[in-house]
């Protein structure tokens, strides 16, 4: 869903001033917008819980956005004080224990094994950490993973950039970028000001759907590279080599990411598949066969469903039937 579409439009929600205390009322699921928000709230006190590539992309947007940093903490203390000192931060806890009562809020970036042991080494610290909400940034778990600092009296959460982050020296920012929240409905609506603060845009989902969010970014983002692995595969058997490989491929790979985004997935689709070429198809498949067995397959399954947007995008049914046929044959019955 983009915003500025009807669809969008119905779930947008604008800036407000917020009370000083959390709101207590469910939040239904919506897209929000980008625009500065109270400002007020920047005295916050902000602790992050790992510095890696995500939790240092925050730790500098918020910053960026006034915000207070009052903990910095990384299983790696050097990687903590080296982003310590490049956020210029003078004054900030670079252990649990050493958190205060100036930390309002926690934000656990850690890779998701991780969680249940900071949730508790956190929940453990409750009765000297006063914080009033704890926030997780995984993309695949709901912020009730956070059980054990729940159960302590904590509202808890989880908030995840929708962008790739390669690595801490190479954060692409988060101006502009899609945040999915979800959690305890009395604090969604202040971390919807929060990103909205660091020039993102807020999106409130259902917990339950948590996992098939995640998922849907797999598709968009970790199978890219894949796709590509693939393609590099095949050009090497006949002897181009992956730096050449890549070169090639870019500008077709880039057109095309440029025209879905830009006139949709239907109207981009072009192809052997989108022009109902079975003939093609069938070289194709008997090609990859012979170099790569297990490639095959993957050209089967993805030509399947890229047969049902050719479908959607007029292929007449004679046509459809005909590739259809082939695509479902055997794999070694594809010649």
């Amino acid at each position: 869903m983009e915003t500025g579409s009807p669809a969008a439009n119905r779930f947008l929600t604008h800036s407000a001033t917020y009370s000083s205390e959390f709101n207590e009322e469910v939040v239904k699921v919506r897209i929000g917008n980008s625009s500065p928000a109270n400002a007020k709230s920047s005295t916050w006190g902000i602790g992050i819980i790992g510095t890696g590539a995500v939790g240092s992309a925050l730790a500098k947007g918020l910053t960026q956005a006034g915000y207070t940093l009052t903990a910095l903490v990384d299983e790696k203390p050097a990687v903590a004080r080296e982003l310590a000192a490049e956020l210029k931060l003078d004054h900030y806890a670079p252990t649990l224990d050493q958190i205060g009562p100036d930390t309002q809020i926690l934000i656990v970036s850690v890779p998701d094994s991780q969680i249940p042991t900071v949730d508790h080494s956190i929940a453990k610290r409750l009765p000297k950490i006063r914080i009033k909400a704890c926030v997780h940034t995984s993309g695949a778990l709901p912020g009730s993973s956070l059980s054990a600092v729940s159960a302590g009296g904590v509202r808890v959460a989880s908030l995840h950039p929708l962008q790739t982050f390669a690595s801490r020296e190479q954060s692409p920012g988060l101006k502009n970028v899609f945040f999915a929240i979800e959690g305890d409905p009395a604090i969604l609506e202040r971390l919807e000001e929060l990103v909205r603060q660091m020039g993102g845009i807020p999106v409130v989902i259902p917990s339950d759907g948590k996992a098939l969010y995640h998922a849907a970014a797999v598709f968009a983002s970790n199978f890219i590279p894949t796709l590509l692995r693939v393609s590099t595969e095949l050009l090497d058997s006949i002897g181009v080599s992956p730096e050449d490989s890549r070169k090639m491929l870019a500008p077709l790979m880039q057109q095309t990411i440029e025209n879905c985004l830009r006139i949709g997935e239907i109207s981009a689709l072009t192809g052997p598949v989108a022009r109902g070429d079975a003939q093609t198809i069938a070289r194709h498949l008997d090609a990859i066969g012979k170099v790569n067995l297990p490639l095959q397959a993957i050209y089967r399954i993805l030509s399947l469903k890229t047969l049902e947007l050719a479908q959607e995008k007029g292929l007449e049914e004679v046509r459809f039937n005909s590739i259809l046929e082939i695509l479902q044959g055997s794999v070694t019955d594809s010649a």
